[in-house]
């Protein structure tokens, strides 16, 4: 009875470390009942973090887990979740995107070292998920270049910068600043897009 009980919790454990939504566990009582006839009431509870991509729901991942445990004696449901953050519009149409398209050119490309900006996902929760209610156009970047040696400082002990990717962080910031005066922009854009 006891490696029973063990086995099922071992079971639960590792679904949790396979799948990705904040879920807690609750285990029906009848899977505890032969550990001990005495306690009235038995629960376990996991607390599970998982990484929404955008493609992706809250009810689509709890959904996920259920399919996965596959046992009705174990009731996953959501404490809490973020919805992942709307994709931001991109393209040489979207001013926004241009402007900081040039700006990571300006600040990156090398004579005769041209390079090519896409978007892509930024891992991590930022601040901008605040600001959706703002605006569409919401673009999480970091001019700051990190080595390998550097993500493990992230966040922790000894966390820095180096000296050359300051320098560059702040000549992207500053092209940023200077791009977008409001001089600059289109009369039309200020109207719709920003």
């Amino acid at each position: 009875m006891f490696w029973n009980t063990i086995l099922i919790v071992f079971s639960i454990f590792l679904c949790i470390l396979l799948y990705r939504a904040y879920v807690v566990f609750t285990p029906d009582k009848a899977i505890f009942e032969p550990c001990s006839s005495s306690i009235d009431r038995h629960s376990l509870k996991f607390d599970q973090q998982h990484r929404i991509h955008p493609a992706d729901s809250c009810k689509k991942i709890l959904e996920n887990n259920r399919r996965i445990i596959n046992d009705d004696r174990i009731v996953p449901h959501i404490r809490s979740c973020s919805e992942p953050s709307p994709i931001s519009p991109y393209g040489k149409d979207i001013y926004s995107y241009g402007i900081l398209e040039e700006t990571i050119r300006q600040t990156f490309e090398k004579e005769r070292q041209p390079i090519i900006v896409v978007p892509g996902l930024m891992l991590g929760a930022t601040d901008s998920r605040s600001y959706t209610n703002l605006s569409k156009n919401l673009y999480r970047f970091s001019p700051f270049v990190y080595r390998h040696d550097d993500l493990s400082r992230l966040h922790g002990d000894n966390e820095r910068i180096r000296h050359n990717d300051m320098q560059r962080g702040l000549n992207f910031y500053f092209h940023l600043i200077l791009n977008n005066q409001l001089e600059n922009i289109p009369e039309t854009i200020l109207n719709s897009e920003l």
